[in-house]
């Protein structure tokens, strides 16, 4: 058994969020919405109840996110001193300060109904059903509850009109509104980009290369957004435009050479000022199998670059020469023009201790010098006698392997 505040003389419950249960105000005259957040949608759906949607009390920040009442007349928000108790400094923790009442309020006729319980005035709770509200609804004659208007006026003393002040946009709010709407909104896209299952194919074009990019579920751009792509090897001056994928269409990434072609392919996303940019590692066919090759060459060009590459590879076998040693020598037979001459590097040195300690690394030199010599190219950037050199070490590693 319910007693009823003075005045009233009607109590309903209303539970919704179960089985896609919604509530609504009824066909009202003139409705009133306290809520501390609020969403676009459902405040239009609110104000569709009523003929004269009048007020909405809410926080300045959810109406800065939408910028305006809505379809209300005047919007609210509550008074400095209205935010501690009794207008005192409050002790308590933040969340405890400020609006936190939720109250739906309206006329039919000469009858006032108010709804408060749980939900918000947002779509969550009342659109798309997804949280599971309480509301108690009281009504009783206008006469004795009071009406909507008179709750709003700031000369009556038992309204709420003496704690609210008239909301107007404020241009920090606004702008830090837009920034948040579009950080958010970047970062749906780039979740829309990550899910969207993108694949890379690479086909030859003259004596270049292209990389055709595509997605298996169409992503969704928003008209103000811009989307660029372009391999990580070539730089973001040669980006191109993602939207296409939007349309599931192909996009063509830059023209470049065999040893440019990778599966990291960059993005960066723009909404407004606000910016993003990641790279994926995206699954590539039709890399060709001089791929690896073309790479390794664009580095070997001559025969420092075979020394340094070299030494590289051979640097680290314990009490051996660390990488700052053999760059130092080679900067040292570089400025005495020696580059050829293995008195200043620690090459033979090096090679030994590689052959005794791991053999595997020569390996990868042997497979370097055969394409080296393959392509005819040994007189140019094998340094003089270091193919003598070598012949013992292959030599030494086929005995081994016996």
């Amino acid at each position: 058994v319910w007693e009823l505040p003075d005045g009233f003389d009607e109590l309903k419950f209303h539970i919704f969020g179960f089985g896609g249960r919604r509530w609504r105000p009824k066909k009202n005259n003139r409705l009133a919405v306290i809520s501390p957040f609020v969403g676009k949608k459902a405040l239009e759906v609110l104000a569709k109840t009523s003929d004269m949607p009048l007020a909405l009390v809410s926080r300045s920040e959810s109406l800065a996110e939408m910028g305006s009442a809505g379809p209300f007349r005047s919007a609210y928000i509550l008074h400095d001193a209205a935010e501690t108790e009794d207008g005192e400094d409050h002790q308590g923790v933040s969340s405890e300060i400020g609006l936190h009442a939720k109250i739906f309020i309206y006329q039919i006729g000469k009858r006032t109904h108010i709804a408060l319980g749980s939900a918000n005035a947002t779509d969550a709770a009342l659109i798309a059903g997804r949280n599971i509200e309480i509301l108690a609804e009281l009504a009783g004659p206008t006469n004795r509850v009071g009406a909507v208007k008179r709750l709003f006026d700031p000369d009556v003393d038992d309204g709420l009109g003496q704690y609210l002040v008239p909301w107007s946009p404020d241009d920090d709010y606004l702008a830090d509104s837009a920034k948040k709407a579009s950080q958010k909104a970047l970062e749906e896209l780039r979740s829309a980009i990550l899910s969207a299952k993108q694949t890379l194919h690479c086909r030859k074009d003259g004596e270049d290369w292209t990389m055709e990019l595509k997605a298996t579920t169409p992503i969704a751009f928003d008209s103000e957004s811009t989307a660029m792509a372009w391999p990580v090897t070539v730089g973001m001056e040669r980006a191109v435009d993602l939207r296409p994928l939007g349309k599931a269409q192909t996009v063509t990434l830059p023209v470049q050479a065999m040893a440019s072609l990778t599966s990291l392919v960059a993005f960066k996303l723009s909404i407004g000022r606000e910016n993003i940019a990641f790279a994926l590692n995206l699954p590539v066919t039709g890399m060709p199998e001089e791929r690896d090759r073309a790479i390794l060459r664009s580095v070997i060009q001559n025969r420092d670059g075979f020394l340094r590459y070299l030494l590289m590879l051979l640097a680290g076998l314990g009490d051996g020469a660390d990488v700052g040693t053999v760059a130092r020598a080679l900067n040292h037979s570089a400025s005495n023009q020696a580059a050829s001459n293995f008195d200043d590097v620690p090459l033979l040195e090096e090679l030994v201790r590689a052959f005794s300690r791991e053999p595997k690394r020569l390996r990868k030199i042997e497979r370097l010098i055969h394409d080296i010599t393959r392509d005819g190219e040994a007189e140019q950037i094998l340094p003089a006698g270091f193919l003598s050199l070598w012949l013992v070490f292959a030599e030494a590693m086929t005995c081994h392997e016996r």
